[in-house]
């Protein structure tokens, strides 16, 4: 998806998009390569950037040295539970476990963790996936992702957390249901339909009902909104709204800060907030490699950017203003690999808004 919207992006620029395998994708112009990218890997950032965002000790510890404000947490190795607990209740909040480092889309995070035996359960399931654990107060705000390319916001994304909305008479299995007709897995969508993940009736689901006293079988008044998930994440079926116009400046220059004491060129930093159009937050995380389709995946469709033709109009610029050659290697290469075709792209044009179901 993420080749396919910045092949768009580039054909609408008047670039050549040549595709050496079905995921690895070159974009030219008459200079040579502009940039390359397989999924949301590319050119653009450092190894050593996306050390520092992989790992969580590490980068809170950037974005503490930078002035910015994150959750309190530590981190703790995988055999002293009974530490990470103490420090945890010690908080006087709710907390948050999650792998110190090296993994992505919520793998291994609780949240909302207040009793001793939550905290160890949550401890215990993050130590599954690596060997620290990092254990941070949990803030009761609503969670946005902030792209930010060469030091400017592009884009702030509302996350909203999974959810169905009671009609009066419907399960809320029965709704789970109706709700993934529109989604990703469903046999009604289409190529170019937002990518957006099923809802989902797991255990966790069912975990997070009963935290609410309801079950699969319960049916929610007309007009009440249920969550199905704590995480407010893309592979549990969050559903975004774009909100940059309202965003107070302060959220966006922190973004675009944190962004800069990391060294990251492409980055999604997430940040917790009570009002998006007020100063109040803190700085979750940061990431390399961030998921930019999920920016043409909004609600509000008519109020998304275009990332992806920003960064390819930046990259040209200096290419140009930097007075680059093009490669002297022979032949000028063929727009498509020898017999092969370029993939159909997506085209940003043809999405459909998806309205949250809360």
């Amino acid at each position: 998806m993420v080749n396919g919207l910045f092949a768009d992006a580039a054909t609408r620029l008047g670039l050549r998009c040549r595709y050496i395998t079905d995921d690895f994708l070159s974009i030219e112009d008459e200079r040579g390569t502009v940039i390359r990218m397989s999924g949301v890997y590319n050119d653009l950032d450092s190894f050593a950037s996306g050390i520092i965002c992989g790992d969580k000790d590490l980068s809170r510890r950037v974005l503490d040295d930078a002035g910015l404000s994150i959750p309190r947490g530590e981190s703790f190795p995988a055999t002293e539970s009974s530490q990470a607990a103490a420090f945890a209740l010690a908080l006087g909040a709710p907390c948050v476990t999650k792998p110190a480092r090296f993994t992505s889309s919520s793998t291994g995070v609780s949240v909302r963790l207040t009793t001793p035996a939550e905290i160890l359960k949550g401890f215990r399931r993050s130590a599954l996936y690596c060997e620290r654990v990092l254990v941070e107060e949990y803030v009761e705000c609503d969670d946005y992702r902030l792209l930010v390319y060469e030091g400017q916001c592009l884009s702030v994304l509302r996350r909203e957390r999974p959810c169905v909305t009671g009609d009066g008479y419907t399960s809320i299995a029965a709704l789970i249901r109706r709700a993934n007709a529109s989604r990703i897995t469903s046999d009604n969508w289409s190529l170019g339909d937002p990518q957006l993940m099923p809802l989902k009736a797991d255990a966790r689901a069912r975990a997070c009902l009963a935290s609410q006293q309801l079950s699969l079988a319960s049916v929610p008044d007309r007009g009440c909104r249920i969550e199905l998930s704590r995480l407010a994440n893309y592979s549990v079926g969050a559903t975004y709204r774009e909100c940059l116009a309202v965003t107070h400046p302060s959220i966006i220059d922190a973004a675009e800060r944190a962004a800069e004491a990391a060294g990251v060129t492409l980055a999604g930093i997430d940040i917790i907030a009570p009002d998006i159009s007020k100063p109040a937050h803190a700085v979750n995380e940061i990431n390399t490699t961030p998921s930019t389709e999920l920016h043409y995946f909004v609600s509000n469709r008519e109020d998304c950017a275009d990332p992806f033709a920003v960064i390819l109009r930046r990259l040209i610029e200096r290419r140009r203003s930097s007075g680059a050659h093009a490669r002297d290697d022979g032949e000028r290469q063929p727009e498509t690999a020898p017999d092969r075709l370029a993939p159909t792209a997506h085209r940003p044009s043809r999405l459909k808004a998806t309205v949250p179901t809360g």
